[in-house]
Protein backbone atom coordinates (compact mmCIF):
# COMPACT_ATOMS: atom_id res chain seq x y z
CA UNK A 1 0.00 0.00 0.00
CA UNK A 2 2.35 2.17 0.66
CA UNK A 3 4.12 1.43 -2.47
CA UNK A 4 1.50 2.36 -4.23
CA UNK A 5 0.93 5.63 -2.93
CA UNK A 6 4.49 6.50 -3.91
CA UNK A 7 4.25 5.17 -7.29
CA UNK A 8 0.91 7.29 -7.48
CA UNK A 9 2.37 10.66 -5.59
CA UNK A 10 5.50 9.58 -8.12
CA UNK A 11 3.03 9.73 -10.82
CA UNK A 12 1.04 13.20 -10.04
CA UNK A 13 4.06 14.67 -9.11
CA UNK A 14 6.12 14.12 -12.99
CA UNK A 15 2.41 15.43 -14.14
CA UNK A 16 2.43 18.42 -12.28
CA UNK A 17 6.31 19.18 -13.23
CA UNK A 18 5.44 18.83 -16.69
CA UNK A 19 3.13 21.09 -16.77
CA UNK A 20 4.90 23.50 -15.11
CA UNK A 21 7.69 23.15 -17.03
CA UNK A 22 5.02 23.74 -20.22
CA UNK A 23 3.59 26.61 -18.47
CA UNK A 24 7.31 28.29 -17.90
CA UNK A 25 8.16 27.43 -21.52
CA UNK A 26 5.10 29.65 -22.67
CA UNK A 27 6.18 32.19 -19.94
CA UNK A 28 9.52 32.21 -21.57
CA UNK A 29 8.34 32.53 -25.14
CA UNK A 30 5.43 35.22 -24.48
CA UNK A 31 7.84 37.24 -22.36
CA UNK A 32 10.38 37.14 -25.27
CA UNK A 33 8.32 38.53 -27.71
CA UNK A 34 7.40 41.26 -25.88
CA UNK A 35 10.48 42.34 -25.23
CA UNK A 36 11.29 42.13 -28.85
CA UNK A 37 8.77 44.04 -29.86
CA UNK A 38 9.22 47.00 -26.79
CA UNK A 39 12.82 46.88 -28.23
CA UNK A 40 12.92 45.80 -31.73
CA UNK A 41 13.04 49.76 -32.80
CA UNK A 42 15.74 50.26 -30.30
CA UNK A 43 17.78 47.15 -31.65
CA UNK A 44 17.24 48.25 -35.37
CA UNK A 45 18.71 51.68 -33.85
CA UNK A 46 21.50 50.09 -32.36
CA UNK A 47 21.99 47.82 -35.41
CA UNK A 48 22.28 51.26 -37.48
CA UNK A 49 24.54 53.41 -34.96
CA UNK A 50 26.93 50.26 -34.91
CA UNK A 51 26.90 49.94 -39.12
CA UNK A 52 27.37 53.23 -39.30
CA UNK A 53 30.06 53.45 -36.57
CA UNK A 54 31.85 50.67 -38.16
CA UNK A 55 32.09 51.94 -41.97
CA UNK A 56 33.39 55.29 -40.43
CA UNK A 57 36.23 53.45 -38.96
CA UNK A 58 37.06 51.47 -41.64
CA UNK A 59 36.99 54.73 -44.09
CA UNK A 60 39.08 56.50 -41.76
CA UNK A 61 41.75 53.11 -40.89
CA UNK A 62 41.94 52.74 -44.98
CA UNK A 63 42.51 56.57 -44.98
CA UNK A 64 45.54 56.04 -42.43
CA UNK A 65 46.97 53.07 -44.39
CA UNK A 66 46.98 55.07 -47.66
CA UNK A 67 48.68 58.11 -45.95
CA UNK A 68 51.27 55.30 -44.27
CA UNK A 69 51.86 52.97 -47.35
CA UNK A 70 52.31 56.46 -49.49
CA UNK A 71 54.39 57.78 -47.09
CA UNK A 72 56.93 54.26 -47.17
CA UNK A 73 56.96 54.89 -51.17
CA UNK A 74 58.40 57.90 -50.77
CA UNK A 75 60.80 56.67 -48.38
CA UNK A 76 61.70 53.79 -50.08
CA UNK A 77 62.23 55.33 -53.67
CA UNK A 78 64.44 57.92 -52.17
CA UNK A 79 66.34 54.74 -50.75
CA UNK A 80 66.39 53.07 -54.01
CA UNK A 81 67.51 56.57 -55.32
CA UNK A 82 70.33 56.79 -53.16
CA UNK A 83 70.94 52.89 -53.87
CA UNK A 84 71.34 53.84 -57.20
CA UNK A 85 73.29 57.17 -57.13
CA UNK A 86 76.02 54.68 -55.05
CA UNK A 87 76.06 51.78 -57.05
CA UNK A 88 76.62 54.10 -59.90
CA UNK A 89 79.64 55.49 -57.85
CA UNK A 90 80.79 52.32 -57.38
CA UNK A 91 80.48 51.59 -61.02
CA UNK A 92 82.79 54.87 -61.96
CA UNK A 93 85.57 54.08 -59.43
CA UNK A 94 85.62 50.48 -61.14
CA UNK A 95 85.87 51.82 -64.49
CA UNK A 96 88.73 54.18 -63.54
CA UNK A 97 90.35 51.55 -61.52
CA UNK A 98 90.05 49.45 -64.67
CA UNK A 99 91.62 51.84 -66.76
CA UNK A 100 94.49 52.32 -64.55
CA UNK A 101 95.52 48.92 -64.30
CA UNK A 102 95.44 49.23 -68.07
CA UNK A 103 97.86 51.92 -68.59
CA UNK A 104 99.53 49.90 -65.77
CA UNK A 105 99.76 46.66 -67.68
CA UNK A 106 100.91 48.53 -71.06
CA UNK A 107 103.56 50.29 -68.96
CA UNK A 108 104.90 46.91 -67.55
CA UNK A 109 104.42 45.24 -70.96
CA UNK A 110 106.68 48.12 -72.48
CA UNK A 111 109.43 47.92 -69.57
CA UNK A 112 109.64 44.06 -70.15
CA UNK A 113 109.99 44.47 -74.09
CA UNK A 114 112.57 47.02 -74.01
CA UNK A 115 114.17 45.56 -70.68
CA UNK A 116 114.08 41.43 -73.16
CA UNK A 117 115.48 43.87 -76.03
CA UNK A 118 118.22 45.42 -73.67
CA UNK A 119 118.86 42.22 -72.43
CA UNK A 120 119.22 40.61 -76.08
CA UNK A 121 121.16 44.03 -77.06
CA UNK A 122 123.66 43.81 -74.25
CA UNK A 123 125.64 40.06 -75.43
CA UNK A 124 126.37 41.63 -78.92
CA UNK A 125 128.51 44.06 -77.30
Amino acid sequence: EIAATRDELKGELKSEIGGLRSELKAEIATMRDELRSEFKGEIVELRSELKSEIAATRDELKGELKSEIGGLRNELKADIRRLETRIETVETKVDDSNQRLARLEGRFEGREERLAAEGEAEPAA
